[in-house]
């Protein structure tokens, strides 16, 4: 869930589950010129009177080592990133890098940010050096580079009281009492696991000059404390 409200309806990834080909079949995606998805991304669009029980949208998220075909990079992209994931959604195209080196967060947000003339965001928490844990994703409407977003896996977080207390600052009375309510929920669907409820926290950037923060909870089986659900890593927006 995302800060501002306005900007994100109810959101939820599944990954295919055992036989992606045949899930890919069920939902429409058989003839994807990337193959089966490896995740969907539920997104509920907003309906008159901002409810947000429009319609349901599938998006899918591919698993991918390298770029796909056409996409072109823009300079002064950070150093010593690796291809995640990809995702096609219309006549927009999104992929998803992961760091490979230990390294501070702030150079990388900074220099990952600027690609579209934003800043990093004052935000009282930085992100740990861990490798693999400080992410990116770029998103292409057609070939026009429309927007950055840099993630924070929870790998390289404090605790989810900490982040809590951190997260809430500056937001708006609604996205507030929407994010702890959400928290709540997720909290009540299964007893803490060893892992944090915050799989990750992002802060987007796009060309018009806009800006959003989105928080990805995780929801742990009562009886495995595994994730059942959660953003697929390093994250989909």
């Amino acid at each position: 869930m995302g800060a501002p409200l306005r900007d994100y309806g109810p959101r939820l990834t599944l990954n295919a589950g055992p036989d992606p080909s045949a899930q890919a079949r069920r939902l429409g995606f058989a003839d994807h010129p990337w193959g089966p998805p490896t995740w969907y991304g539920l997104r509920v669009a907003p309906s008159p009177g901002d409810r947000w029980d429009g319609e349901i949208r599938v998006k899918p998220y591919h698993r991918m080592s390298t770029l796909p075909a056409g996409v072109q990079l823009p300079a002064g992209m950070p150093s010593d990133l690796g291809v995640d994931l990809a995702a096609r959604d219309g006549d927009r195209t999104e992929v998803y890098f992961r760091r490979t080196v230990l390294a501070p967060w702030l150079p990388f947000a900074e220099t990952a940010l600027a690609l579209v003339g934003a800043t990093a965001p004052d935000f009282p928490l930085s992100p740990r050096a861990v490798v693999g844990a400080h992410c990116l994703s770029l998103s292409w409407t057609g070939r026009e580079l429309t927007a950055v977003t840099v993630y924070a896996q929870d790998r390289c977080l404090p605790d989810d009281r900490t982040i809590a207390a951190a997260w809430v600052r500056g937001l708006a009375d609604a996205d507030r009492r929407t994010y702890e309510a959400a928290l709540g929920g997720v909290r009540s669907l299964g007893r803490p696991g060893a892992k944090s409820f915050h799989g990750l926290l992002s802060w987007s950037a796009a060309a018009d000059g806009s800006s959003s923060r989105a928080v990805s909870l995780r929801v742990h089986d009562p009886l495995t404390e595994g994730p059942l659900t959660g953003e697929p890593a390093p994250h989909a927006t």
